[in-house]
């Protein structure tokens, strides 16, 4: 894993959109991952803007 402590590197991957095993991607692979992370990371922020009143 690219850093030790997992809970915190978790939470860094998903704000960074890092797939799992980036380090061993080649780059159109982490491209092609990383646009689905991005997504994932734009839905779930406008879902929080949605649910708050």
């Amino acid at each position: 894993m690219y850093l030790t402590n997992y809970s915190y590197s978790e939470k860094m991957c998903y704000w960074h959109t890092l797939p799992e095993g980036f380090e061993q991607l080649d780059y159109l692979s982490f491209l092609s991952e990383r646009r689905k992370l991005m997504a994932k990371v734009i839905r779930d922020g406008f879902s929080q803007l949605n649910t708050e009143k």
